[in-house]
């Protein structure tokens, strides 16, 4: 199920809203198109330091790990951490090991 980007939950909230104040007979709405505006800022916020922190967490790794790499260990090739030569996904980022 696809997830409904922020942008689109402000942009509904704020039409429900207008309307609702437009229309007197709706005047319950406001509340609605303002919770909408609300969840989609929390959503933005959310994906933004969720793209922060993972990009974060993955800048530190600068060597080249394929030339460090011992037959004990697996090298994740997205992130670059070491792993157990028995793991099957990363203990790092999760990504399956090949």
């Amino acid at each position: 199920m696809a997830d409904i980007p922020p942008i689109a939950w402000i942009g509904i909230g704020l039409i429900v809203a207008v309307v609702a104040m437009l229309v007197p007979a709706l005047t319950i709405f406001i509340a609605v198109g303002i919770l909408f505006i609300v969840v989609g800022v929390a959503k933005m916020v959310r994906s933004s330091a969720a793209t922060k922190e993972t990009t974060n967490t993955h800048s530190y790794h600068t060597a080249s790990p394929r030339n460090e790499a011992s037959p004990n260990t697996r090298v994740c090739f997205v992130c670059g951490a070491k792993n157990s030569a028995l793991a099957n996904f990363c203990g790092h980022c999760g990504h399956r090991l090949s």
